[in-house]
């Protein structure tokens, strides 16, 4: 990549959101299997006993839910941006998530051009944003248990659990992505976990109108 020009991605502010919440989300998973799942109590010796993983688990949860937070407050703007982005649904996006499949085994096939997000990422985030919430709202009744009725409290459980595995599925399909172990993500990692930037080629091939959105933008 050397000498070649690269766009930029991804804000200091975005990765530093991204960073994180990937922290605290996997040690919520590694804790919440420790408490949930009997077979697993042993992970929780890294924290000194269920207690630990207990205390670790609502302080990774108070970041889970106090950093986005904070995030919107600050960037109030960017994040109705994000909500027109994923809430923008066209007749592309329908084309683009029905290949996908293919593309996933014929990296060639040919997809249509995408905007800042792609369809897929859209698709991805509607789940991955419902069920964070449905953990949130969940985890806080059953952290505090004697403010909600018990039988609300009850069925918090099995609703966190599901929360938690539809939130892993569609993680592990990100994880996929974004460490380029799918070969036309190569690199990816990079714009989130790096500097932010990627080569006007990466931009091109992925998100074609974004990119020429930025080109128009640079050209006036």
């Amino acid at each position: 990549m050397r000498g070649k020009r690269r766009v930029i991605r991804q804000s200091a502010a975005a990765r530093f959101l991204h960073w994180t919440h990937t922290i605290s989300c996997l040690l919520l998973f590694y804790t919440g299997l420790a408490l949930y799942l009997p077979r697993l109590n042993g992970l929780a010796a890294v924290f000194g006993g269920l207690d630990g993983s207990r205390f670790a688990h609502r302080v990774c949860g108070v970041f889970f839910i106090g950093i986005p937070i904070l995030m919107i407050i600050f960037n109030w703007r960017g994040f109705v941006n994000f909500l027109k982005d994923i809430f923008t649904w066209e007749e592309n996006d329908t084309t683009w998530l029905l290949r996908f499949p293919i593309y996933l085994f014929r990296a060639k096939t040919k997809m249509p051009p995408q905007g800042r997000l792609k369809s897929g990422q859209k698709f991805a985030d509607w789940f991955i944003i419902g069920s964070s919430i449905l953990l949130i709202l969940t985890g806080i009744a059953m952290a505090f248990p004697a403010n909600f009725p018990k039988g609300l409290v009850q069925w918090c459980f099995p609703l966190h659990e599901l929360g938690m595995i539809i939130l892993g599925v569609f993680l592990l399909g990100h994880i996929y992505l974004g460490l380029g172990i799918f070969q036309p993500y190569r690199g990816a990692w990079r714009y989130m976990f790096g500097d932010g930037t990627v080569s006007e080629e990466e931009a091109k091939y992925h998100w074609t109108r974004w990119y020429e959105e930025v080109k128009g933008k640079e050209s006036t």
